[in-house]
């Protein structure tokens, strides 16, 4: 890998959040389909890459552990989205939920810009596990 993982950990949640942003903005129904599309690749990216992280840096004995408790979490918190997605909607419309919801990725770009741990991470094929 080119770059260091704590670099991308803050540019790749950005890029999402800016073709989901521009997504919204934009009213030519096809482009924003597009750019809506186009904002879960590096999402999806991202994902991969603290997966792998995950996978080099943890002792494979605990590897099951802490996947599943962090599956967990992730897969529980789905519901309660779609639920207050569900709620919100009506009442500031769909485009402002839209809108509300894309944020959180700019959230996540600025937890890992002030966190200095995941800032300072290295490219993934120099992650070594600690005796």
């Amino acid at each position: 890998m080119k770059y260091p993982l704590g670099q991308l950990m803050m540019v790749l949640p950005l890029l999402s959040f800016l073709l989901w942003f521009s997504s919204i903005v934009i009213s030519h129904n096809g482009l924003s389909t597009l750019l809506l599309g186009l904002t879960f690749i590096p999402f999806g990216m991202m994902s991969i890459l603290l997966i792998t992280f995950l996978q080099t840096s943890i002792e494979e004995h605990l590897l099951a552990r802490v996947s599943s408790i962090i599956d967990s979490v992730l897969v529980s918190a789905m519901p309660l989205g779609a639920l207050l997605g569900g709620i919100f909607a009506p009442v500031i419309g769909v485009g402002n939920m839209m809108l509300v919801s894309s944020t959180g990725l700019l959230a996540i770009v600025f937890y890992f810009l002030f966190n200095k741990n995941i800032r300072s991470l290295p490219k993934i094929e120099d992650i070594q596990l600690q005796e």
